[in-house]
């Protein structure tokens, strides 16, 4: 049967067999065409035809030349702002940069994985972009798999690729699809689908500052002034589209120029909300840049930065509000959990930073001043706070548990799956796997006093984690105080190894992972000086363990490593002891220890008998547990 038939006939030399094989093959080839036909259906909003023309004329190549150099220090820094993405996937199957513009990042990611077998992928609207990208790497010796395509269309299948880049890239869908929002959650549910298990989402944009409120903008040089007179009559009115184009778009700006209001001659001043003021200042930065290599100018209407919004707005929200970046993280967590729902997999954050730029916030105060009233920050604060980069790294996982009243449930997944993902209480998102102390919900209990505790002390610079096990504790720790220097020990290289993926995971960097021997207790590289020892060590004597009792006990003994669990003396109170002596050494203030109830009185009891110290007994959120508290003398 011919593949391109679209009309069924039956000859009457056709036998009956024969007929049925036609009809299904002109069935199946109708079913093929059918299924390509939907494909080809866009949603209402998400168009993206006119903005590719839009790209491939009034922005042209030769923007994306100037604006792309390729000199070795351009480069350099490129590389070093997709790097992340080697932390957390050192050997990718497939990464794909969305977005190759003139093909600096792309082939920065190449570089960062020259020495390994992964095959990088280029995905652009603009087939001109695409050529200048292809020019780019030949000159590098280099031949990548291009590929023409939109952001809100991902060619993959579902759960395929490891790593997905996107650098300035959400903001662009936002502005050049008619329905922006719509565009915005769709690109974020694509790219949450197109991942695989454990894949990687680099995201890295401009977000609305943190400090709100309406700001006194002082504009202080002649060519900030005359800009804004530009910027005011010509941001988001895309004069250089087709009027029907134009129509299509739902976030643009009325031309009336309300939304930026004429500055005051007198003062040179005029107030706008912060994220206004950032819209200005954020394009002056690059109008300027654009400016003095002639790409631009103040009368040129057809800019491309003109057209854009840096900022995009809640995508859930029915107004415009721009996000700030914690804002922003949520809503591509919300987007990507909410396309996920129905599958095995979930999106959490695993890194949420910001990059600053001194260079640039330096650059903008020789014409601009910032204050808002009510605020403590100078000027130069605040126009850092607009310069930053978001720095954001998701990461496709299997469904996380959540602990329970019954943390049993967690250590039987544990035994059961060998590996499994948990939202703690205290919302770390943390890998458990056999062979490492699993944590009870307790331990999140004994995880919020010690914050409180700290708190409350002065002069606590270092603090070491004796047992760390899956790091539960110790990043707990270094996220709740970014500025003080943990050290997380254990005896085993596996929970080593573990808790060090899960600060990583956790964006915790202020943690050294020390391996100590048994007998030890605190690593030989260890400061000489550590303020703060905090530790669950092993607690079940021998007695115990050999008792008719002690299946009831602790019921979750046998899903434990023993070594996290047996103390290997008769009461199980030896390693307290042993930490002690070892922290009197070191100069240690303070000791926070997790202690059995049924053996609290008597671990005080030979505890202040050895050495001079005040103790105090805490008991945990369900009654139950109880810590010690010890300031040494």
């Amino acid at each position: 049967m011919p593949s391109n038939i679209e009309k069924f006939s039956t000859p009457e030399s056709m036998g009956k067999r024969e007929l049925e094989e036609g009809i299904k093959d002109y069935e199946e080839q109708k079913a093929e065409k059918d299924e390509v036909k939907d494909k080809e259906k866009i949603e209402p909003g998400l168009e993206v035809g006119f903005a590719k023309e839009y790209l491939e004329t009034t922005a042209g190549i030769e923007y994306h030349k100037q604006i792309n150099l390729d000199t070795p220090e351009s480069f350099v820094s490129t590389k070093r702002k997709v790097e992340p993405l080697k932390l957390f996937l050192p050997n990718p199957k497939d990464v794909v940069s969305i977005g190759v513009g003139s093909g600096e990042e792309i082939h920065a990611i190449a570089d960062l994985y020259a020495d390994e077998q992964t095959k990088i992928h280029g995905l652009d609207l603009s087939p001109q972009t695409i050529l200048l990208t292809k020019e780019r790497l030949a000159r590098h010796g280099l031949t990548l798999d291009m590929i023409e395509g939109s952001a809100i269309d991902l060619p993959f299948p579902d759960h395929s690729i490891d790593g997905i880049v996107e650098s300035a890239i959400l903001h662009e869908i936002y502005i050049y699809v008619p329905d922006g929002k719509h565009a915005w959650k769709k690109a974020v549910s694509e790219i949450s689908l197109k991942l695989s298990e454990n894949g990687v989402y680099l995201l890295r944009d401009f977000s609305a500052p943190s400090e709100k409120g309406e700001a006194q903008v002082n504009l202080t040089s002649d060519i900030a002034k005359k800009f804004y007179d530009y910027f005011r009559k010509n941001y988001r009115t895309f004069t250089t589209w087709k009027e029907e184009d134009i129509k299509n778009i739902v976030d643009r700006r009325s031309p009336d120029g309300s939304d930026f209001p004429p500055f005051d001659l007198e003062s040179d001043t005029v107030v706008l909300p912060m994220e206004k003021a950032a819209e200005v200042i954020l394009h002056f930065r690059n109008f300027y840049h654009d400016n003095s290599k002639g790409i631009t100018n103040l009368d040129d209407a057809r800019w491309k930065e003109i057209n854009e919004s840096y900022l995009p707005p809640n995508p859930n929200l029915p107004d415009i509000q721009p996000m700030t970046q914690d804002e922003y993280v949520e809503s591509v967590l919300s987007e990507a959990n909410s396309v996920l729902k129905d599958t095995d997999y979930e999106m959490i954050c695993v890194q949420n930073k910001s990059s600053t730029r001194p260079d640039t916030t330096k650059f903008l105060t020789d014409h601009f001043a910032l204050s808002i009233k009510g605020s403590v920050k100078s000027s130069d604060e605040l126009l850092s706070g607009i310069t930053q980069k978001m720095e954001l790294a998701f990461k496709k996982i299997t469904k996380r548990l959540r602990y329970e009243a019954d943390g049993l449930k967690i250590t039987q997944a544990v035994a059961e799956k060998g590996r499994v993902n948990v939202a703690t209480p205290n919302n770390l998102n943390l890998t458990l796997e056999n062979g490492v102390f699993i944590p009870d919900k307790e331990s999140f209990d004994f995880a919020k006093i010690l914050e409180d505790l700290i708190k409350s002390l002065e002069s606590i610079e270092t603090i070491a984690d004796i047992g760390t096990g899956s790091g539960a504790i110790a990043v707990s720790l270094g996220k709740a105080f970014e500025d003080k220097k943990i050290y997380a020990h254990d005896a085993s290289s596996k929970a080593l190894a573990l808790a060090q993926e899960n600060a990583q995971q956790n964006s915790v960097s202020n943690i050294t992972f020390l391996s100590n021997e048994k007998d030890e207790w605190i690593s030989s590289a260890a400061p000489a000086k550590i303020d703060f020892i905090v530790s669950n060590p092993p607690y079940v004597g021998d007695e115990e363990f050999n008792s008719p009792e002690f299946n009831e006990l602790y019921p979750d003994y046998r899903y434990q490593p023993e070594d996290a669990i047996r103390s290997h003396d008769k009461e199980g109170i030896a390693p307290y002891i042993s930490i002690v002596e070892a922290a009197q050494t070191h100069g240690t203030k303070y000791i926070l220890f997790r202690v059995n109830p049924n053996k609290i009185d008597a671990l005080i009891s030979v505890l202040t008998a050895k050495t001079p110290m005040n103790v105090q007994k805490i008991k945990a959120g369900n009654e139950k547990e109880e810590f010690l508290f010890i300031s040494l003398s």
